[in-house]
């Protein structure tokens, strides 16, 4: 994805922390490691791929997990858990899975494209980042939400396969990059300590 809807789903996810949670990151540290692997000569060798990246951002979510959570106001926090859910949001974006079968240019006006679907439907983030607490996917009838760190490959292996198993498309892309990143960065932040919040999906 460009660097325009990753700043809205940014955006999107600093908001339901602050509404639902009463979590306030480092706002411009989070905005900023939400585009930084685009830009940062640090990333420059890692390919936004899951099959690429999943190693490096395994350790950085185990990382973030273990840190004190009086650091988790921090710039350096924020900004960290901005870049491993860039990674993750990029997992499900259509030209960066196995199925694209496109040249780079096509890559890039996919992404264009739905940059500007994005701005146009960006309603579309706030419906659907109504928390869904992997329910299904990990931890069954349990309150808590992801339990320990490693459970995330678990999580995303079956998102991705219920990814992939709808029609490409604008509005799927949005609906799982905002689902799995907004589950990521709460599990991140909470280290598993996530309850269901009243009314969530």
């Amino acid at each position: 994805m460009d660097v325009f809807t990753h700043l809205e789903i940014a955006k999107a996810i600093n908001r339901k922390l602050k509404a639902d949670f009463s979590v306030r990151l480092h706002t411009a540290g989070f905005f900023y490691g939400m585009i930084k692997p685009d830009f940062s000569f640090q990333f420059k060798k890692i390919r936004h791929y899951q099959g690429d990246s999943l190693d490096f951002i395994q350790q950085e979510i185990k990382r973030l997990w273990e840190m004190d959570d009086s650091l988790k106001f921090s710039r350096e926090f924020a900004e960290s858990l901005g870049v491993v859910a860039h990674f993750i949001v990029d997992y499900f974006c259509f030209p960066h899975t196995r199925h694209f079968q496109g040249n780079l240019l096509i890559h890039v006006i996919y992404e264009i494209r739905l940059a500007l679907f994005c701005q146009i439907n960006v309603h579309i983030l706030n419906s659907q980042i109504n928390v869904h607490i992997l329910n299904s996917q990990i931890g069954q009838e349990s309150e808590v939400f992801i339990k320990d760190y490693v459970d995330f490959v678990q999580y995303l292996e079956n998102l991705q396969k219920e990814y992939s198993g709808t029609k490409a498309s604008h509005h799927q892309d949005l609906s799982f990059a905002i689902k799995a990143s907004m589950d990521i960065c709460l599990a991140i932040i909470f280290a598993g300590k996530v309850k269901k919040v009243a009314g969530a999906a």
